[in-house]
């Protein structure tokens, strides 16, 4: 019986925690004012922004860092920016905001 109030807690915990974090990446874009996958691409289409692969280049983050994240775009004082937690070769994370337009790096 201990063992199994023991796995039921564990269970409890995990599923508290899931909910927390879920929760919170639904808040996100809404609290930085992002733009869905269909704004971006339609941005992108349009001319107003350039792609992810193209600002990383113009940002000049290097080859083997990756993406910890999604890449989404937000408005940041009046200005379009991909915001993305990024992973250095040695695990260290990060966060960078490449400007959607040039790749200019802006400080957090």
């Amino acid at each position: 019986m201990t063992r199994f109030r023991t796995i039921l807690i564990m269970v409890a915990a995990a599923a508290a925690l899931s909910l927390g974090a879920a929760m919170a990446a639904f808040a996100a874009p809404k609290d930085r004012s992002c733009l869905t996958d269909q704004q971006t691409r339609a941005a992108i289409v349009a001319g107003q922004i350039q792609t992810w692969p193209k600002i990383r280049k113009l940002g000049a983050v290097p080859p083997d860092y990756y993406e910890t994240s999604d890449t989404p775009v937000c408005l940041r004082n009046g200005l379009y920016y991909y915001v993305v937690n990024m992973a250095s070769p040695k695990g260290e994370n990060f966060k960078i905001v490449l400007n959607a337009v040039d790749g200019t790096a802006e400080v957090l």
